[in-house]
């Protein structure tokens, strides 16, 4: 989980002049990409899991945006959950979209480098430089965060010294552009601090001037590049995200899960805590740095966790789910991994060209 943190992203302008502009046109732009990220591709015969799990490009979006449909009219589906492991166990429950996930993280890393060649050449063919690297993609790890979250804290060690604050670590993306999450969240402060010109040539176009006319001289280096990459037929969408999602959602209102809830909250009732499940626990308000009642809280939570298996239980389940999510999309999955193929050789040929 993450707590006490501001979010980040497309803000209005705090302070006026140039800088707030330059924020104001690279969220725009972001819009106006994202807009672009809608297409799934044509119908075709399904693959096999062996075929699929070779993955798709990640191009990023938000809810609503750019996704495949999950499930259909078929709605929850009958699953099957395997022996759960007792919480003594030291097996670990595997997911079935983290092996997607994995290979999708590979391909986008082709994607990065692509597009920041791309980028390079064409700043340069105007006399500016690009200094961003390449950013790796950390896909996966956000995944599993994802899937992990509600199952919630776990570490007994951690909850005796930090309570339900999680240590620090590095953001994840999410609700990013596309052409953020290719270049990375360094590229809307790069747009801040590199003078009018470089953003023109970026761009195509300045802010606002007299009256509000917004000059376009011709096409920036960003939409050059998203040209480059991924053609007339737009990006291929990485699904997985989204199908996580819904087996998350699933997974919340499972009959198995809400009674696992309801005996973690009667253990909880023991201790003198009133939650009806982890999640509540863990964002309640409390003070930083955490305090002893923390303290309290999040020992009594881990130690009942442990005692009615919640999180091998709620992981189990998950991952029935996310099984079952596959096989409702298998055909649309299997038309989305023609189109990343194609897509694929286009990249490496334009690797290839600039080595």
């Amino acid at each position: 989980m993450t707590r006490r943190m501001r979010p980040n992203g497309c803000r209005g302008p705090a302070a006026r002049g140039w800088r707030a502009a330059a924020r104001g046109i690279a969220c725009a732009t972001a819009v106006a990409v994202l807009a672009a990220c809608t297409g799934t591709g044509h119908p075709a015969r399904p693959a096999g899991p062996a075929a699929l799990r070779r993955g798709f490009a990640f191009a990023g979006g938000g809810p609503g945006i750019g996704f495949i449909v999950v499930g259909g009219a078929a709605g929850r589906p009958q699953i099957s959950v395997p022996a759960i492991p007792p919480a003594s166990s030291a097996a670990v429950v595997q997911m079935p979209l983290d092996s997607y996930e994995e290979e999708v993280s590979v391909q986008q890393n082709v994607l990065a480098a692509a597009a920041n060649l791309l980028m390079q050449r064409c700043m340069a063919e105007r006399g500016f430089e690009y200094p961003l690297p390449a950013q790796p993609s950390n896909g996966l790890a956000a995944l599993q965060t994802a899937e992990q979250a509600p199952v919630g804290l776990t570490s007994l060690a951690q909850a005796r010294s930090l309570g339900f604050l999680a240590p620090k670590a590095g953001q994840g993306p999410g609700g990013i552009a596309p052409f953020a999450v290719i270049y990375g969240p360094a590229f809307f402060q790069l747009i801040t601090t590199e003078g009018k010109a470089w953003v023109v040539a970026m761009f195509g176009f300045g802010p606002p001037g007299a009256g509000g006319v917004v000059r376009v001289t011709r096409p920036g280096c960003l939409q050059l590049t998203q040209s480059e990459l991924f053609g007339s037929g737009g990006p291929v969408i990485d699904p997985v995200i989204q199908l996580a999602g819904q087996a998350l959602n699933w997974t919340r209102t499972d009959p198995q899960i809400l009674a696992v809830d309801r005996a973690w909250s009667a253990c909880m009732a023991r201790h003198g805590y009133q939650y009806g499940s982890p999640t509540q626990a863990e964002q309640r308000r409390w003070p930083n740095p955490p305090d002893k009642a923390e303290i309290a809280a999040a020992v009594a939570d881990v130690s009942c966790k442990t005692r009615t298996n919640l999180p091998n239980t709620w992981l189990a389940v998950e991952a029935a789910y996310q099984q079952a999510a596959i096989g409702q999309n298998m055909t649309t999955l299997a038309a989305l991994q023609t189109r990343f193929q194609r897509q694929m050789q286009r990249l490496e040929s334009l690797l290839a060209s600039g080595s």
